[in-house]
């Protein structure tokens, strides 16, 4: 199964760094261009999972692929005392104007996040879909709040079982 995930994700990467490649450099929005450009950098992460907070930061690393069409994310974090790695992309959806992050994680598990922008200032507004290691599948609302050139914070929530749950991250930029 993980590597079914693994190979998966290769092949998206491929595709996506091909397509957008091959298309024009004005084909990514400048506003989006920006946003990803914000992200780009070494950053720590406090995470919390319905408002504990777990025992060790996170970090995550985050570089433009070549091409400078969308960024690739290499992160870990603890959740629930278990290290999880994961690997993700962002890119822009020029048909649905939309900031798009498809995440793959070494647990089995893994994500899609879709973001618009302009909405609200310094704020990416969207939704996500992930499925764990169990095919467990949560589905919910997500946000990125811009603090300051130097911390960024991610809020997500969901419904499971008629409660709602929260993910939160605080993200500091490493120098």
């Amino acid at each position: 199964m993980r590597l079914a995930h693994a190979i998966s994700f290769v092949l998206l990467v491929l595709y996506l760094s091909t397509s957008w490649a091959a298309s024009d450099a004005t084909a990514i929005a400048k506003e989006a261009a920006d946003e990803l450009q914000y992200r780009v950098g070494k950053w720590q992460s406090d995470a919390f999972i319905d408002g504990v907070e777990q025992a060790q930061p996170g970090s995550e690393t985050t570089v433009w692929a070549p091409g400078k069409y969308c960024i690739q994310h290499a992160a870990s974090s603890m959740e629930d005392g278990v290290e999880i790695h994961a690997t993700g992309i962002t890119g822009w959806d020029a048909d649905k104007k939309q900031l798009v992050e498809y995440w793959y994680d070494s647990d089995g598990g893994w994500g899609t996040f879709r973001y618009c922008l302009g909405q609200k200032k310094d704020c990416w507004i969207g939704t996500f879909v992930l499925v764990d290691r169990d095919d467990r599948k949560f589905e919910g609302d997500s946000i990125v709040e811009k603090k300051s050139q130097n911390e960024w914070q991610w809020n997500a929530s969901y419904i499971q079982d008629g409660k709602k749950h929260a993910w939160r991250t605080v993200n500091r930029r490493v120098n």
